[in-house]
């Protein structure tokens, strides 16, 4: 609830509702929160410099924030509450239509976000 007093900058995509922020816990209970940006961009990047630059508070995927989380130029908020996973999606012919690279690409990716790069100690960023 305290979200309300802050200065949040929200990310406009698409035709979503950039002012509802949502967040569920480990015991799967979910809240949503009604906020109201001081500034706004339909840009991720610059969402992202501006909570850098201390203007306010933003919602950014984790992978996007990791390096700046770890060193320290960016606090995360709210432990405890984590925002709803965001799916990878590849839009694909069908499977004896399309070529094998494609294949290949689709299983290099699977192994290459499992586990998540961004959480692994001992890599650039730690969790």
């Amino acid at each position: 609830a305290n979200l309300r007093d802050h200065r949040c900058i929200a990310l406009r995509e698409n035709d979503e509702d950039v002012t509802l922020w949502r967040f569920e816990n480990a015991r799967g209970e979910r809240i949503n929160v009604r906020i109201e940006p001081v500034l706004s961009s339909n840009d991720g990047a610059v969402t992202k410099a501006l909570a850098l630059a201390g203007a306010g508070i933003t919602v950014r995927s984790e992978w996007d924030v990791a390096e700046d989380i770890a060193a320290r130029r960016l606090v995360p908020l709210l432990p405890g509450w984590k925002l709803p996973d965001a799916d990878i999606t590849a839009i694909l012919g069908r499977r004896g239509e399309r070529a094998a690279r494609v294949d290949d690409f689709l299983g290099l990716l699977r192994r290459s976000l499992r586990p998540v790069p961004w959480r692994q100690r001992g890599g650039q960023v730690a969790g």
